[in-house]
């Protein structure tokens, strides 16, 4: 884990949104409660963040990032009983046009 400290923080304020919430909400609310949730202990970041997928100096396409934070880790919530291999794989094209 490249930032493990920071990590371990993010992660405990998606698990207490979803322990005071419970199941069965939008996606788009736990984002918001996640957010208020990292206002709440500190971390600076940025929500919906666009991010422009470039080849040979062109833009040819586009994601947002449900949150960067601190300017270095990238958190996309998922609502569901399980990842997919899509989820991992948007994740990861999400890492690689951020460089």
């Amino acid at each position: 884990m490249v930032y493990p400290e920071e990590s371990f923080a993010i992660v405990g304020a998606v698990y207490d949104v979803y322990n005071r919430l419970g199941h069965g909400h939008a996606e788009r609310t736990y984002q918001k409660a996640v957010g208020e949730e990292l206002k709440k202990r500190g971390f600076k970041f940025q929500e919906q963040v666009y991010s422009p997928v470039v080849y040979q100096e062109k833009v040819v396409g586009k994601n947002y990032f449900d949150f960067l934070i601190s300017g270095k880790i990238v958190v996309e919530l998922k609502k569901g009983d399980n990842f997919s291999k899509t989820h991992i794989e948007q994740v990861y094209r999400y890492l690689v046009s951020k460089d």
